[in-house]
């Protein structure tokens, strides 16, 4: 069963009404995390071929092996699926190494990483320039064992789905602050006190200055009405392309007839 807060954000209740997880029924919740499990299980063995074959060929040796994705899926957790939110589920992603000069291989390390390091770590092992407006830092003295230092312990994420307001987090150590356009109070959680992200401490006293410190470095390159009117703007052409089409578009269809019994997505 979903476990929902009961002081859940409401652009959290406006995204599951959206997308309307309500109708999804406990025989249809029991198939699609049946799927999703026999889809890890397939990925697993397929790694290990492919980790095998690197062993077989020595290239092992000489190869860096990074496994991540780029977001998760709720899979019914807060009573939502698929992606587009911030917790954990969805907007939190695996990153395992390794590699040559990786150091204490199987080490779990906590510190907070982004998808954005990913390019600045490949070039800074391969000796190779730092690529011109890299967002990201590399990690490359933290996988050769150096301080925790080496990573900031700072990530970023931004949605802005069909029905949604654009909104962003921040993640800085133990905790996550998310700001939605058009909401006046954000979401805070400290996950070392609450992983299961139950209690949104967005409008707890104790937490105004973290709350402060946090909202003000996640505004200082976001504003969540600019990204609002740039929306409404690409919508609007975009109704205008399709009604230009209907209008002037073939009255025929072109498109290539699909042969019987091949692979497609109904």
């Amino acid at each position: 069963e979903a476990s929902i807060a009961p002081d859940e954000h409401p652009a959290v209740q406006d995204l599951r009404r959206y997308r309307g997880t309500a109708q999804i029924t406990p025989e249809m919740a029991r198939r699609a995390r049946a799927a999703y499990y026999g889809l890890v299980t397939t990925l697993d063995r397929n790694l290990e071929r492919l980790l095998q074959a690197l062993d077989a060929t020595r290239l092992a040796e000489t190869t860096q092996v990074i496994y991540t994705s780029d977001h998760g899926d709720l899979c019914g957790e807060h009573g939502l699926w698929w992606k587009d939110s911030f917790y954990e589920g969805s907007v939190r992603v695996p990153l395992l190494w390794a590699g040559p000069g990786v150091a204490r291989p199987g080490r779990a390390e906590k510190r907070v990483v982004s998808l954005c390091d990913l390019a600045p770590t490949l070039t800074a092992l391969a000796e190779a320039p730092e690529l011109p407006g890299a967002r990201g830092q590399s990690l490359a003295a933290l996988l050769q064992g150096g301080p925790a230092e080496a990573a900031s312990g700072r990530a970023f994420a931004e949605t802005c789905a069909i029905g949604q307001q654009p909104a962003r987090m921040i993640r800085q150590g133990p905790w996550k602050l998310c700001a939605y356009h058009g909401f006046e109070t954000p979401q805070l959680f400290s996950l070392d006190d609450d992983p299961g992200e139950q209690h949104d401490r967005g409008r707890d006293a104790d937490c105004a200055d973290i709350r402060a410190a946090l909202a003000a470095a996640l505004r200082r390159e976001w504003d969540g009405a600019a990204v609002r009117r740039r929306l409404d703007r690409l919508e609007a052409e975009r109704r205008l392309l399709a009604e230009g089409r209907r209008a002037a578009g073939p009255t025929v269809a072109e498109c290539w007839p699909f042969p019987h019994g091949g692979n497609r997505r109904a």
